[in-house]
């Protein structure tokens, strides 16, 4: 019949490849909590975007550091949420709500 799970063919790995237990946590994944902490807001961007590449890299070589991964990516979109409420509210007290007419 064959793998029980189609996608898991003889030549598909079944999971993340072991890891030695002195293995570093990938850099890209630190680097994007980093970014995103210290580079408000620009590094926001920077934190999702390395924070993407880091995930994708530990789930294909199944490498440590999935939890920076996230955690760059979960402040680097809320420092996105961040700076676009700052810029609607610098915007709304700049310009102004126009007077309703009534």
């Amino acid at each position: 019949m064959g793998s029980p799970h189609p996608s898991r063919g003889p030549g598909c790995p079944s999971g993340p490849r072991s890891v030695p237990a002195d293995a570093q946590t990938v850099p890209l994944a630190v680097v994007a909590v980093l970014s995103a902490v210290l580079c408000w807001p620009v590094g926001s961007v920077a934190g999702v975007l390395l924070g993407h590449l880091a995930l994708h890299r530990i789930r294909r070589t199944g490498e440590p550091g999935r939890r920076f991964a996230v955690l760059g990516l979960v402040l680097g979109y809320a420092g996105l949420l961040g700076a676009l409420a700052v810029g609607a509210f610098v915007a709304l007290t700049t310009f102004g709500i126009p007077p309703q007419a009534g």
